[in-house]
C-alpha cells in the first residue's frame, strides 16, 4: 500500500476482541478509487466471503463510513502507537452545527496540550453523525487524553449537543482497539 497508494495518507488495521476494523485517511475521491481498486482491498474482497460475516457487500461495503475531517492533530510518532479509540456521536435534534463547531474548535487544544495523543481527528459522517478517532502509544496516553482539556468541553456540553448526553451518547459509544498495522 505504501508504494502503490500515495493518496492513502494513513491506514490502520484495528482489533477489539473479535471485531476487526480499518480506519484510513484518503486525500480525495481519486485516491479513494485507487484505494478500493488496490492490492489490499483486492485481497480483502477476494477473501471476504470466508473472513468477514456478510462477505464483501454486506460485511465490508455496508460498513464503510465516508466522512469529512472537521479538525485534526497532525500525526506524530505513528509507529509507536499500539492503541486507538473510536467514538461515534449522534447530534441531538437541531444541534448538528453546534456539535460540528465544538469538534472543530477542540482540535487545536489536542495539538497544543496532549503530546501523548499521537493522532486525533474529528469527523462528520453525515448531517447528524460524527466521530472522533485517536491513537496513543499506550493506555497511559489514552488516560491522559480523557483527563485532558478536550474531554471537559465535550462532557459539559454533551447533554445539549449529543443524543443521549455524556453517558449514553458519548461514553457508551467509545470503542477501544489494539492497532495491528499502520501505513
Amino acid at each position: 500500500m505504501k508504494e502503490t497508494e500515495p493518496g492513502t495518507e494513513l491506514w490502520f488495521a484495528l482489533q477489539a476482541q473479535d471485531t476487526l476494523a480499518i480506519f484510513d485517511v484518503i486525500v480525495d475521491e481519486g485516491a479513494r478509487t485507487a484505494h478500493f481498486s488496490g492490492a489490499v482491498a483486492g485481497a480483502l474482497k477476494e477473501n471476504a466471503n470466508t473472513l468477514v460475516k456478510g462477505g464483501w457487500e454486506a460485511g465490508v461495503v455496508a460498513n464503510i463510513n465516508n466522512a469529512n475531517v472537521l479538525s485534526a492533530k497532525t500525526p506524530v510518532d505513528l509507529y509507536t502507537a499500539t492503541t486507538a479509540t473510536y467514538i461515534k456521536l449522534e447530534a441531538a435534534p437541531g444541534q448538528s452545527e453546534r456539535l460540528a463547531a465544538l469538534l472543530t474548535a477542540v482540535g487545536p487544544i489536542v495539538a497544543d496540550t496532549e503530546p501523548k495523543t499521537l493522532f486525533w481527528v474529528a469527523l462528520q459522517i453525515d448531517e447528524n453523525n460524527f466521530a472522533i478517532f485517536d491513537i496513543f502509544a499506550d493506555n497511559f496516553g489514552r488516560e491522559a487524553h480523557f483527563a485532558g482539556q478536550v474531554s471537559e468541553p465535550l462532557n459539559t456540553q454533551s447533554d445539549d449537543l449529543v443524543a443521549g448526553g455524556w453517558d449514553a451518547g458519548v461514553v457508551a459509544n467509545v470503542s477501544n482497539f489494539d492497532i495491528l498495522a499502520i501505513k
